[in-house]
């Protein structure tokens, strides 16, 4: 089969591929739907920016900012380390090469493998457009398995710290940031969400206050899934937000803005260099590895560890963070330390804390009268108290370690 291109009048064939006149003819009619809607181009010369540009025009324009943006800086990359010609040449190999110049350059295996995913994502839609026969397979490095925290989160006595040490960074609006840092701690909300963060009904990420109780509302067009959401809120977090009296409850609910005049608040980029620095001011630390002081993303996993102390289920907290993944919520967020857990075991029988090493004792003893006494095993309370006659104590319903229920 072939045709005429009208811009080189050159003559172009193609190969039906067909041991029949039928199957031809079907081959013919897929191919003339390709020309008629200009998405045919022959695999072997399509141009590398030519398929970019499709690929931009066609599918990432219907995805998150956020998503455009991690692409773009995918593609960014693989165009100024291998700059390929034609999406054809972006093979196996080349991907390896891209990969060690990335190596080169110092990038970490984490950001390697998150601009390969972007990449694979890329070459799948290629072959789901028929642009190419097959996509090249992709070596993702690997990576260290199980909890990846970069830091520890803050605990409360260094936050009331960076408050103290608002003034030294903003010094003619440190009210108003006091008002946000104190947002992002007891609400666990995202600087991105934050930023946006609205009292009107029809903005993208808005507090609803039409339900029994507190919510976020957020439309497709402000988050990634592209979902209409209603999300839980936070007992201590609506508290604080209700806090507002409802005659200012308007426009965007934590006031980051550059200056008085500016009609909506800085960057989120912006933002978290302010936050970053106000964490240098008060020198939290948070990584004694490399000196990392604590950033807005410290004060959301501060978040996740304060309701997990709680006695918080982890599927409860993984809706609170709003995770797609429970691994997320466990590897990232989750910094329960041994010390806490004993303390909880502690108080939750009645028991003094041990002091000094007691293992190996049994293998010391040489006769029956050096033998430890054996502990007699702990009797529920309700079932103690029944022995005894007694009324078994009233249940204390939700989990709470420090009252010993």
């Amino acid at each position: 089969m072939y045709y005429v291109d009208l811009v080189t009048e050159r003559q172009v064939s193609l190969s039906t591929n067909a041991t029949t006149k039928k199957d031809a003819l079907i081959a013919a009619g897929k191919w003339q739907q390709q020309l008629d809607s200009d998405t045919y181009h022959p695999r072997q010369t399509m141009s590398w920016d030519n398929f970019r540009e499709r690929f931009e025009e066609r599918h990432l324009s219907n995805l998150s900012l956020k998503s455009q943006e991690a692409y773009a800086t995918a593609l960014n990359h693989l165009q100024r380390l291998i700059n390929p010609a034609r999406l054809a040449t972006i093979n196996r190999q080349v991907l390896s090469d891209f990969i060690e110049l990335l190596k080169d350059e110092g990038a970490k295996p984490t950001s390697i493998n998150s601009y390969l995913r972007h990449i694979k994502a890329v070459l799948n839609w290629a072959k789901k457009e028929e642009f190419i026969q097959r996509p090249p397979e992709i070596a993702f490095l690997p990576t260290i398995k199980g909890k990846r925290m970069r830091s520890r989160p803050p605990v409360e006595e260094e936050f009331v710290r960076m408050l103290a040490a608002v003034v030294k960074i903003r010094p003619h609006d440190a009210k108003r940031w006091r008002h946000t840092l104190q947002g992002l701690w007891i609400s666990g909300l995202r600087i991105s969400e934050a930023t946006i963060l609205s009292w009107d009904a029809d903005a993208d990420f808005h507090i609803d206050l039409s339900g029994v109780y507190p919510a976020y509302r957020i439309y497709g067009e402000a988050q990634k899934s592209r979902q209409d959401q209603l999300l839980p809120m936070p007992p201590d977090a609506a508290e604080f937000f209700l806090a507002t009296p409802p005659e200012e409850r308007e426009g965007l609910v934590f006031d980051m803005k550059p200056h008085p005049t500016s009609p909506r608040n800085m960057t989120v980029k912006r933002a978290v260099r302010v936050i970053s620095a106000i964490g240098r001011a008060a020198g939290v630390v948070v990584n004694t590895k490399n000196g990392k002081c604590v950033s807005a993303h410290d004060l959301r996993r501060a978040f996740g560890t304060r309701w997990a102390k709680r006695g918080t289920s982890i599927m409860m907290i993984k809706e609170l963070m709003r995770h797609s993944s429970i691994e997320t919520t466990e590897r990232y967020y989750i910094d329960i330390q041994a010390d806490d857990v004993a303390a909880q075991l502690h108080s939750l029988m009645s028991r003094e804390p041990i002091s000094g090493h007691f293992s190996g004792h049994l293998a010391h003893a040489t006769n029956p009268s050096e033998q430890p006494e054996v502990q007699k095993p702990i009797i529920p309370r309700e079932r103690a108290a029944e022995g005894r006659g007694l009324e078994p104590p009233t249940p204390c319903g939700a989990p709470d370690f420090e009252s010993g229920c």
